[in-house]
């Protein structure tokens, strides 16, 4: 939860009554992290992703946070990180966009959530700072 709360704070508007960051208080650094690297832990345990999709461009929403300290959509993650040597998350884009797009291999669809988990679990063992 505390992504979607964090995700609030960050980009949400009030359609009526207080502003959202008098409602939702800023997350720190350290639970967001931790809970982006449950999410990765979680795709990581089925044994067949078949929303191949999500899982890839979650891997890109937690490296944008682990590296940047920005969080956004899935799609603005994997638009920021499609430099960064993954062609599966083009494919990502192109899918949620509605482009029909034949399922990549698992083997593709794990490496970004792979490469992502091992900087998310020293960040969080060694380094990371606890400022919101």
């Amino acid at each position: 939860m505390s992504l979607i709360f964090e995700m609030c704070r960050r980009h949400g508007r009030a359609l009526y009554g207080p502003d959202v960051v008098e409602i939702f208080t800023p997350v720190n650094r350290i639970a967001l992290l931790t809970a982006a690297q449950r999410e990765i832990e979680e795709w990581l345990s089925y044994e067949s992703i078949n929303q191949w999709d999500s899982a890839v461009l979650s891997a890109c929403r937690a490296r944008w946070l682990a590296e940047e300290d920005e969080l956004g959509s899935k799609t603005a993650a994997g638009r920021w990180a499609s430099s960064k040597g993954f062609s599966v998350v083009e494919s990502a884009i192109s899918h949620r966009a509605g482009t029909h797009i034949e399922t990549p291999d698992q083997s593709a669809v794990r490496e970004p959530l792979l490469h992502v988990h091992a900087p998310l679990e020293r960040d969080l063992t060694g380094g990371a700072t606890t400022e919101p």
